[in-house]
Parts: structure tokens; sequence; C-alpha cells
């Protein structure tokens, strides 16, 4: 009798050559994530691999450290496979780890919390060096103002307007452990030496809608320029209906920054 093993497997990608992470029914013109490492990981250990993400991702945005996890019957050295996975993938997609785990760990499911982070330049022109990984905007922001916003924000809440394409039947209630921003200076060797300031928005929470991290930004910019007031992202908030968020925000400078499991 064959035995499966389970592997964990943390990442790193620059999102700007993908359709997102997850394989699409439609027909695209860029690959996805998901496409990419299972296509490698089926070479790898010679059978089909399908693998479980801890978050999706959209086209653009990137990820810090991502988690996946697959079964295999054909067993690879978790040691061995880091090593192939980094040799067999595109410099835009790198292995951090691998560990063989045991069930019923997986990667969605046991998953306790996930963090976003999204780097804003405010005030200043598109710099060509970080047009895919900074987000700019034009206007200058009041950090007080959008702390104030974000506020309305935090715990357990319907989501249902910061969200795109639920599933009939799912639930849109999530908690929102954390968001919060800060300025934070950017120093060193050119070109970075011209960035001066960003604005760093962080969140946590147990898990995300499709888009939640990006319309929640998309509100929260509006308050910070001064063309809404705080109180507006709590009433939008109640409506619970994604009619009433704006656009959401430009995937550039969005990045998946980590995940956390019970056994951490």
């Amino acid at each position: 009798m064959t035995t499966e093993r389970l592997y964990k497997v943390r990442i790193a990608y620059e999102g700007t050559p993908f359709a997102g992470f997850q394989t699409q029914a439609r027909e695209r013109l860029l690959p996805t994530v998901q496409d990419l490492l299972e296509e490698r990981l089926s070479k790898l250990f010679a059978q089909p691999i399908a693998i479980v993400v801890a978050g999706r991702t959209d086209a653009g945005v990137h990820a810090l450290e991502q988690v996946f996890s697959f079964r295999a019957s054909n067993f690879r050295p978790p040691q061995v496979v880091y090593q192939a996975l980094n040799a067999l993938l595109p410099g835009s997609v790198r292995a951090l780890g691998v560990e063989l785990e045991e069930p019923p760990f997986h990667a969605r499911f046991s998953a306790t919390y996930r963090r976003y982070q999204y780097l804003i330049k405010d005030g200043a022109a598109v710099e060509p060096f970080f047009r895919d990984r900074i987000l700019y905007y034009p206007r200058p922001l009041d950090l007080e103002r959008m702390q104030r916003g974000a506020n309305y924000l935090l715990g357990t809440h319907d989501f249902a307007t910061f969200s795109s394409q639920v599933p009939a039947g799912s639930s849109t209630v999530r908690h929102l452990e954390e968001l919060s921003l800060r300025r934070q200076g950017v120093s060193g060797p050119p070109p970075f030496e011209g960035i001066g300031e960003l604005i760093v928005m962080e969140l946590k929470g147990s898990a995300f809608l499709r888009r939640m991290v990006r319309l929640i930004c998309a509100a929260l910019l509006r308050v910070g320029s001064g063309k809404w007031e705080a109180e507006e992202v709590a009433a939008i908030l109640a409506k619970r209906n994604p009619r009433f968020a704006p656009p959401p925000a430009h995937p550039a400078g969005l990045y998946f920054k980590g995940v956390g499991y019970a056994q951490d």
C-alpha cells in the first residue's frame, strides 16, 4: 500500500507576470502561480500534483511569504523539493522552505490568520522602477483621518460591502484583528533614495474575502484625500452591499505578507 506524504511549502513571488494565484477556467494571456507550481511539482514527483493555498491573490498582487500544501505518494525529501523547485521555477517565484506535515494539516483551513501589506506613495508622480511594487496616489493623504476610518472596520463584521464574487450561500462575516497605517522612511542607493516616505497599511485577519483588502484600501484613500468623512466607512459597511464601495485600489503595492498556524 502506497503511503501519501503531506508537504507544506513557503514561497514568495512577484505578482506582475501572473493572472493571480488561482487556476482560472477562462482563457487568459498570463499564467497563474498555481498552474506554474502544479506543472513543476508534477514533473518533480512524476505524478499529478494539486496544491491548496493559504490565501488566493489577485493579478498583480505579490507575496512575501505564501503557504501551500499538497499530497504525494512518490516521496521526495523536503530539502530535495526545496532545491528542485528553485531550480525549476522562474526568478519571479522562489521557494522559502519545504517541510513534511501530519494530517489533518491544510494550508487554507488550518490557518488561524493572514497578513496583508499595502505600500503607498502619496502626492507624487509614478516612478518607473516601482510602478508595479508601490501604489501611487496623486494627492497628499491624511493618515489620522484614514486611521479613524479604519477603526470602524476592526473586529467582527459582515464585510459584504467590501467583497466581490461571493459564492451563493457563503458567509461574508470576517474578523479583522489589525488595520493600521504609518509613514515609514525608505533610504538606500539609487533608485531607493528618491522614494522618501511610504505609507504602510497593515492588515491582519482570520480570513479575507475576494478583493476585500483592495476595497478597504480604496475606501480609506477617499477618506485620506478628503473626499469622504471617516464615518462614511461605517455607513457603507452597514449597507452590506458591494455597490456602495468605491472601485478596488490598484493591486500594485499589495503584498500577501504571511500566514499563521496554531502549531507555529
